[in-house]
């Protein structure tokens, strides 16, 4: 049995494994920027005494770049071409060509953790990250911004939980939010054509300001409007129009 839920005012992914032999937890989350991309996973046994697996094959360039594997103390690391990721864990892992895995046994108390790393691979993998404070810190700067919210109306968890969605869309050195979650998913089986969400959206954006503006995330807003400016600073006539109906776009490109 599994069940699958999103920690309260967070956007960490809380799944539940039920065996014969007991229940297990899984904890994703990706941090906040570090400096790298980083994903964070903790495997917490709740009870009784479980074996888990865990299978490793990173694919690069949508799958085409098959990596190279290395050993490093406590993890792996795989390059290929401009990308390299680094896996560390406690999990004993085991090579096996392009990927690696694990068996341990989690009993309940326990916690088992692991962190993936991307980074460009002309660089040195980045120094390991404590995951459980790394993990702490990453919920309590979510329950501090879902603090935030305003709205007081029916259906405030349902609300609250979409304006964490549109948060975690915002791409946060520019302010822009990205249209959907959903990427590049073909629009019929072996066909050319696929729906790209990559990118921000003039109208999605737009819309989705009206309901962040309206629980009072305001700082969201103005990033989103001075991303725009930004964005059509080389359309003279209609950066104008723009710029006379507000402030002005900050001094930075």
């Amino acid at each position: 049995m599994c069940s699958v839920v999103t920690a309260p005012g967070t956007i960490i992914l809380e799944t539940e494994f039920e065996a014969d032999e007991g229940v297990v937890r899984l904890v994703d989350c990706m941090p906040l920027h570090q400096g790298h991309t980083n994903v964070v996973r903790v495997v917490e046994g709740l009870r009784g005494r479980v074996t888990m697996q865990m299978h490793f094959a990173p694919r690069f360039d949508y799958g085409r770049l098959i990596p190279t594997l290395g050993r490093l103390d406590q993890g792996v690391f795989a390059f290929a071409g401009p990308d390299a990721v680094c896996l560390r864990t406690a999990a004993y892992l085991r090579e096996d060509s392009a990927a690696a895995s694990a068996t341990f046994i989690v009993s309940a108390g326990e916690r088992a953790p692991f962190h993936l790393v991307w980074y460009p691979s002309h660089l040195p993998c980045p120094k390991p990250i404590d995951p459980f404070e790394i993990l702490g810190r990453t919920e309590a700067w979510w329950r501090q911004w879902a603090g935030r919210c305003r709205y007081e109306g029916p259906h405030q968890d349902d609300v609250l939980r979409s304006l964490i969605t549109l948060k975690a869309l915002t791409y946060s050195p520019t302010g822009a939010i990205v249209a959907a979650l959903t990427t590049s998913l073909p629009e019929e089986i072996g066909g050319q054509r696929n729906w790209d969400y990559r990118y921000c959206w003039l109208r999605d954006g737009a819309f989705a300001l009206v309901p962040v503006i309206r629980t009072g995330y305001l700082e969201e807003a103005v990033a989103w409007r001075d991303w725009l400016l930004r964005a059509i600073a080389g359309d003279q006539a209609t950066a104008a129009h723009v710029r006379c109906r507000g402030r002005a776009p900050p001094d930075r490109a």
